[in-house]
């Protein structure tokens, strides 16, 4: 990834990091005190509605790889039931990233060269994006509403995993699936979506709505005691669908303003556990 924009204050430093040549991939953006009194440290915790960012990558093997030469710790890839065949590893501050391939482990090809481009030229050798945003969520039926009927969002697949979890993976696309959204079918197809979709885990054996804890207002709020964390997940979208969101977003949690930061108009609002999700008017 590299350094897309910067933006410093005399209290805050703001940068934005992303995947060049990859336009339909999010980006990751990073807050933290220009004088900080020491690093923030994230402590994840499974009551945390925020869980991980995945990157989707050809070769899983390659990568990992690659990252232990730099003397990064990363867990060992295996074929996870018939989801994907996927590896973990934490940045710095903690924060917990999965790589996953396109393809799952029996399936799997060595990816040539693309456009006569070396693979070496890339600092995992092979093209990366932003694969998945993973949100837990208490009441699937109440997040799936907010962003698939009220965001407009598409689903594009349902996972369960029996006695452990169901995921759902959202994306803003026209596409359609290439089968039934239940089936493992289409699995190697969601992993290699040139955009990046949002996936909630809903454990279906609890249901209390306060079940997980809403990411807190600013990742610097208490910056004394050093913690750090996810704060907000961001769209950007047109000055049409800007207006449209204006009009159907709850008024009791949405916000209207001119953001410095962006240069543009901002909504603010919040899904039904409680994450901020923020609304960019893009300028097209």
């Amino acid at each position: 990834m590299t350094e897309l924009r910067k933006v410093e204050t005399e209290t805050e430093r703001i940068v934005w990091i992303g995947f060049r040549g990859q336009p339909q991939s999010s980006w990751v953006e990073f807050r933290s005190l220009t004088y900080p009194p020491h690093p923030l440290v994230y402590n994840p915790q499974r009551s945390d509605a925020y869980w991980k960012i995945g990157l989707t990558l050809p070769d899983v093997a390659r990568a990992v790889d690659v990252l232990r030469e730099q003397g990064n710790a990363v867990s060992e890839p295996e074929q996870f039931r018939d989801i994907g065949f996927l590896c973990h590893l934490k940045d710095p501050a903690g924060f917990t990233i999965e790589l996953l391939q396109h393809t799952f482990e029996d399936t799997f090809r060595v990816t040539p060269p693309l456009n006569h481009v070396k693979l070496e030229s890339y600092p995992l050798q092979q093209p990366v994006l932003v694969g998945q945003i993973t949100l837990r969520v208490a009441d699937a039926v109440r997040s799936l509403a907010f962003y698939q009927t009220l965001l407009g969002m598409r689903l594009l697949s349902i996972q369960a995993i029996p006695g452990k979890f169901d995921l759902y993976f959202l994306g803003c696309t026209t596409e359609t699936p290439p089968g039934p959204v239940a089936s493992p079918s289409i699995r190697e197809w969601l992993w290699q979506r040139p955009y990046t979709t949002l996936e909630l885990q809903h454990t279906p054996s609890k249901h209390t709505s306060s079940l997980y804890v809403a990411p807190p207002a600013s990742p610097l709020a208490d910056p004394r005691q050093g913690r750090a964390g996810f704060t907000t997940l961001a769209f950007l979208v047109s000055p049409a669908r800007f207006r449209e969101l204006q009009e159907v977003l709850p008024n009791d949690v949405t916000t209207h303003r001119t953001d410095s930061e962006y240069g543009a108009p901002c909504l603010t609002s919040r899904d039904p556990d409680g994450t901020e999700v923020l609304f960019i008017e893009e300028d097209v």
